[in-house]
């Protein structure tokens, strides 16, 4: 029973906190040329404040092609608008089952502590290589209902898990419904998300346990038996010392800057996908079988869950057809190669904010997961 209440009060506040995450850094905006800014070409240039300097990226001067929305609480608002409270929520089945495979995980390739049996570890830092091993199988193996979660989170209609076939037809690409595979195969994808883990999460813990043992509190608690020495915790295992935490606060702050742009990265990569054949609200099939019916009643929900407007601009590439992509009359562009190409064409395409969105929001995260 509390089990079931914890795992409701966690997606209860994690999947909207995510899902507005998701959705404000996949909003793709493009540069556009306004007539105030062509009238003040020629004009002097005005210096900017102080303020101004620290925070351009917040600034809305710049037009932008797609609705311009770059901060968490109006990306809230607009989904609240346009999908009303089941929009928040979407992709909250696909929330609980991989929380349900990351407890499989937990329990086949975790062992109890050495110093604790009672509790059950992901990262211990007094099994160095299996933690890093675990961590990494772990993280191949949750890829692919991250990228779909994504892709459920931004997708224009209402995708259905219920109907797990024609689901999977609205997230994937054509070549990705056939060949599963080609998920791990998306450029850029997995040495990045690799990278994001390790440092966020196994560097983390060890570079706790060198500057605050406190925190991970992995020493045994009673002196060994046939054992003439004690090697149990003294005073200075539990100290704090100032140098043990400036060092630990500056390595997590580093750290959270770092995850800032990455996270907005692998959103780019997760939900680039050929949509152009996937299926649209807009298309129905003919009903000359139970298969066609089937898929009929499928389009018709999602024609009801189907807004006038998207929620999000996302980048036109291989020919996109959906509204998300040809709404608000973005060029289209050639397909993110890796993720430093990436982060190159957000950057040219759409200024540096593009790569800033959700800073708040990830530095306080990790900030707390960090200390806990």
């Amino acid at each position: 029973m509390i089990l079931a209440v914890e795992i409701a009060f966690f997606v209860g506040i994690s999947v909207p906190v995510a899902n507005v995450l998701t959705r404000l850094r996949a909003n793709y905006l493009p540069h556009a040329v306004s007539l105030d800014h062509v009238m003040e070409a020629g004009r002097e240039p005005s210096r900017p404040s102080l303020w101004g300097l620290l925070f351009a990226w917040r600034h809305y001067e710049n037009p932008k092609i797609g609705p311009n929305i770059r901060t968490f609480i109006p990306m809230a608002r607009r989904v609240y608008r346009l999908e009303g409270i089941r929009g928040l929520y979407k992709g909250t089945t696909l929330t609980l089952v991989q929380f349900l495979v990351m407890l499989v995980l937990i329990l086949l390739l975790n062992q109890p502590s050495a110093y604790h049996p009672n509790e059950v570890r992901m990262i211990a830092v007094e099994r160095p290589f299996r933690s890093l091993c675990t961590l990494i199988v772990s993280v191949l193996v949750l890829l692919p209902t991250e990228v779909l979660l994504r892709r459920t989170m931004v997708h224009h209609a209402a995708v259905s898990w219920r109907h797990p076939r024609t689901a999977l037809r609205q997230v994937l690409s054509p070549a990705e419904v056939l060949q599963p595979w080609r998920l791990y195969i998306v450029p850029g994808l997995v040495p990045l998300q690799l990278f994001r883990h390790l440092t966020a999460s196994y560097m983390t813990h060890m570079v706790r346990y060198w500057t605050l043992p406190l925190l991970e509190d992995f020493v045994p608690q009673v002196s060994r038996q046939n054992k003439d020495t004690f090697e149990g915790p003294t005073s200075d295992t539990f100290r704090v010392t100032f140098w043990g935490l400036l060092l630990f606060v500056g390595w997590s702050l580093s750290v959270a800057v770092l995850l800032v742009p990455i996270d907005c990265i692998l959103v780019r990569l997760m939900t680039q996908y050929d949509r152009t054949t996937s299926i649209d609200a807009s298309t129905a099939p003919a009903s000359h079988n139970h298969q066609a019916s089937y898929e009929q009643d499928v389009e018709d929900e999602m024609r009801a869950t189907t807004t006038a407007e998207p929620v999000t601009s996302l980048r036109p590439c291989y020919g996109h057809d959906q509204p998300t992509s040809t709404e608000f009359g973005a060029s289209e562009v050639q397909p993110y190669t890796g993720a430093w190409d990436c982060a190159c064409k957000m950057y040219d395409e759409e200024g540096e904010e593009s790569l800033m969105r959700g800073a708040f929001y990830t530095v306080v995260g990790y900030m707390l997961m960090a200390f806990t």
